[in-house]
């Protein structure tokens, strides 16, 4: 029996992960969204406004870190030694 050989899995890079936790927390408040629109959801429950509110956070976050990395100077690595 031939073993199934599955492709290597690339390492995630700290952007792709960003953006991914960004789409994450996108696609879950167009969620609330839409059942708060259907009727399913209390759009006055405190609980569903703290879970929003921490969605939208993540959100912001991850899309900012990214511009903030790319702002960043690359700064060589610190081999010498500084005496004041």
């Amino acid at each position: 029996m031939k073993s199934l050989q599955l492709p290597a899995r690339q390492p995630l890079r700290p952007r792709s992960l960003l953006n991914r936790r960004a789409d994450g927390s996108e696609a879950r408040l167009r969620r609330l969204q839409g059942a708060i629109e259907a009727g399913v959801a209390d759009r006055d429950d405190p609980a569903l406004k703290d879970r929003i509110a921490g969605l939208k956070a993540m959100r912001d976050r991850a899309k900012v870190v990214p511009m903030r990395m790319h702002c960043l100077p690359t700064l060589p690595p610190l081999s010498r030694r500084i005496d004041p």
